[in-house]
């Protein structure tokens, strides 16, 4: 969908806002305290900050990723999860728009719980339910309103999901895969349905496979730890994005890799 460039950067300053927020809920929930009261202030030397320490992106920036305070160090988290929110509610808009504001809006919520599940698990390596049954309940409603699979498709989807990373749950005995995978593997399989689960997480392998070679590259050094979470998301997003082509892609090279092996 083409749509102009004036509406793209105001989803962008919205997106990049929404974003300044979801920082905020992500730090608050690993301190456990709440997001929802009290102000702002630097974990350095928690110094309140006003107003014009919080504008998105411009503040980070100006301040030279430093505290205007004591001057130490901010994390870079801040601003690359502000660039990436705001540039991810355009590429939804671009997308899902021409279903309908409705709908649009369905996605950008969902985005942006996708983003705080993303964000905690990649850095804390926990995927809290306050997070994942929301996104699950908003995919529940999607498919009572829209329809978009059958409910077949929609409950089979949601048994695989889980059903998978259940099983992975009791052959590690836990200590691979938690609960929140679990949670995880039924949100996304609920989405997009048994068909489309195989796509998905063989995108999300890829990825995973990708980076791991990646790191062991550049580290010389096996991950301790690698958080399933990040790459379930990144194949759902890149399903979701281009399904035609995912399909395209991925039954042509395991249909080389079949021939081959025949």
């Amino acid at each position: 969908m083409d749509f102009p460039v004036l509406i793209a950067i105001l989803l962008f300053i919205a997106g990049a806002s929404i974003g300044s927020f979801l920082n905020v809920v992500i730090e608050r929930t690993q301190q456990r305290r709440s997001f929802w009261q009290g102000r702002s202030f630097c974990n350095h030397c928690n110094h309140q900050l006003v107003w014009y320490d919080l504008i998105p992106l411009v503040s980070f920036l100006s301040l030279g990723a430093k505290c205007r305070y004591c001057r130490k160090k901010l994390s870079w988290q801040y601003f690359c999860l502000e660039v990436l929110t705001g540039l991810g509610f355009v590429a939804v808009a671009w997308r899902f728009a021409p279903h309908g504001y409705g709908f649009l809006a369905f996605w950008l919520l969902l985005f942006s719980f996708l983003v705080v599940i993303f964000v905690y698990d990649l850095k804390y390596q926990y995927i809290y339910d306050r997070f994942s049954l929301p996104a699950l309940a908003l995919v529940i409603l999607a498919q009572i309103i829209w329809q978009p699979l059958t409910w077949w498709q929609f409950l089979l989807g949601g048994v695989a999901g889980a059903g998978v990373y259940l099983a992975l749950y009791f052959l590690s005995q836990g200590k691979d895969i938690g609960g929140g995978d679990i949670r995880l593997g039924a949100l996304i399989g609920f989405f997009v349905g048994l068909k489309a689960l195989l796509y998905v997480l063989l995108y999300s392998y890829f990825i995973a496979l990708l980076v791991l070679l990646i790191y062991l590259l550049v580290k010389r050094k096996k991950i301790k730890y690698l958080p399933l979470g990040p790459f379930l998301i990144s194949g759902l997003l890149l399903y979701q994005f281009f399904p035609l082509q995912s399909v395209h892609l991925i039954d042509s090279v395991f249909g080389k890799i079949v021939d081959f092996l025949i």
